[in-house]
């Protein structure tokens, strides 16, 4: 049977095992009834690229994708991973990389963020890192109230990351290492062009020692993406290019870190990676043509 034979509500069924990617592919086949079913669910996708295409614009983002891990490096573990043999592995661009990630279809719930306990038990004793703390009701009522207060809006995945000791340290990533490091603070211009943005500090990620913080629009838009820096204050950098683009929104970047980290760790201390990961892996770095 013909997909555009098919009445409306039995087309919309099947878009719900799609991810948005290719629910995108199948509108393009301009067949109208098709199209027309395609194009709601299209929204939040086409938002997103405009956001994305906007932050680019206002930061730089030369440095918005970094790979912890070789392309050799998981070419070498390619069974490990669970590659096939005939597939071939490629680094991903930024846009490729971030396109690719949303398969995980972020919601601001962390859904993706999944129990391994034992895995993190493991993980954390190689490690040693101390377990990541929560921030306390009242440090988060704060920091709602002063974002109301500003005009802008903090992620809800962020509040429901730091409210949760359990999905914390679900990240492998030690108290050191993430953790909110002081309140809102309000960007100087000369970072974001005079935009009137405030920021969220975070200690430095366990990997590339680079300052992350989260940047939030003031206004109408209300926006927010993932900044990094060489130094450890926005005061200190001297030139817009010393501040740039890490990630188009905070689950983004908190995937992203999460998952490399995870196959840092795998890979180095040679443990078997959990079907996540390997579903991380393959979607990323596999270029099946």
């Amino acid at each position: 049977m013909a997909l555009d034979s098919l009445p409306r509500e039995l087309l919309l069924m099947i878009t719900d095992y799609l991810l948005p990617t290719t629910i995108e592919s199948l509108a393009l086949t301009f067949n109208k009834q098709i199209t027309l079913t395609c194009l709601p669910l299209l929204q939040r996708l086409f938002a997103r690229r405009r956001h994305a295409k906007r932050m680019a614009s206002m930061f730089s983002a030369d440095n918005c994708w970094r790979s912890s891990e070789t392309i050799e490096t998981i070419e070498q573990n390619r069974e490990k991973l669970g590659i096939p043999a005939t597939s071939k592995i490629g680094e991903p661009t930024e846009s490729e990389y971030f396109t690719r990630l949303q398969y995980l279809e972020f919601k601001e719930d962390l859904h993706w963020l999944e129990p391994r306990d034992e895995k993190s038990a493991e993980i954390r004793a190689f490690s040693g890192y101390a377990l990541v703390l929560p921030l306390e009701a009242n440090q988060l009522d704060d920091l709602r109230a002063e974002a109301d207060a500003l005009g802008i809006t903090i992620p809800p995945s962020f509040f429901k990351l730091f409210a949760d000791k359990t999905l914390l340290n679900r990240l492998n990533i030690g108290r050191g290492c993430f953790a909110v490091d002081g309140g809102i603070r309000k960007v100087p211009a000369f970072i974001d062009n005079g935009n009137q943005g405030y920021s969220i500090r975070l200690s430095t990620t366990p990997l590339d020692f680079v300052h992350c913080s989260i940047y939030m629009e003031s206004g109408n838009q209300r926006a927010h993406c993932m900044l990094g820096k060489l130094h450890d204050s926005m005061d200190e950098a001297t030139a817009n290019e010393e501040v740039y683009l890490e990630a188009y929104s905070f689950e983004e970047w908190l995937a992203m870190t999460y998952f490399n980290v995870w196959l840092w760790y795998v890979l180095n201390y040679y443990q078997e990676p959990e079907e996540p990961l390997r579903e991380y892996v393959r979607r990323i770095y596999v270029r099946d043509e």
